[in-house]
């Protein structure tokens, strides 16, 4: 037995249900057809923040998610603390996670249909499937997260001072977090 199957076997558990973290980065031998294919597609804008958030998921370490959260899960995290796993079962989950979007852009945005994710310097970094727009209740976000109808501390301000009225869900195919237009002659280097 190698180390790095000894190793494999006192791991923790995959949170949620699976075998196996989720998997949702694109090869790199793909990337000129992933981006031909964002360029057709409406856009949503992610700030730094949300930019992790996008990695993360696509990376496998917020598994099970396979993208940020539909309404009934966002919800289902709000009210239960919960997210039902690929088993079946309920699994702890206190934070939700979605992406907030301007009303306008959330206009662009099709039920079912994709969007081109970009940064804030209008790089793609992935692409979201299967969107899924809905009304972002802050007053509950914060209540929900923060214990506290109070609006006095940076968690609240967060949420309440941002403009973006409307959240987004879906199932995100991203680049490797190193990998945008920007960077690719360091991204190439590397891969």
């Amino acid at each position: 037995m190698s180390s790095q199957q000894r190793f494999a076997g006192d791991l923790v558990p995959v949170h949620g249900g699976r075998a196996e973290l989720v998997d949702r980065v694109v090869p790199l031998k793909d990337r000129k057809r992933f981006l031909e294919e964002a360029a057709r597609l409406p856009s949503l804008r992610v700030t730094r923040a949300d930019l992790s958030t996008v990695h993360r998921l696509a990376d496998g370490a917020l598994s099970p998610l396979e993208g940020p959260m539909k309404e009934a899960v966002y919800h289902g995290v709000l009210d239960a603390a919960q997210i039902r796993g690929a088993d079946g079962k309920a699994y702890a989950w206190t934070i939700p996670l979605a992406f907030p979007a301007a009303d306008e852009e959330a206009r662009e945005l099709g039920r079912g249909a994709s969007a081109a994710v970009r940064d804030e310097a209008g790089d793609v970094v992935a692409i979201l499937d299967d969107v899924e727009v809905f009304a972002w209740d802050k007053p509950k976000y914060v209540r929900s997260v923060y214990g506290t109808d109070r609006t006095d501390h940076p968690g609240a301000r967060i949420a309440t001072d941002d403009p973006r009225t409307k959240l987004v869900g879906g199932t995100i195919r991203a680049l490797p977090s190193a990998c945008t237009p920007s960077t690719a002659s360091t991204c190439s280097r590397r891969a």
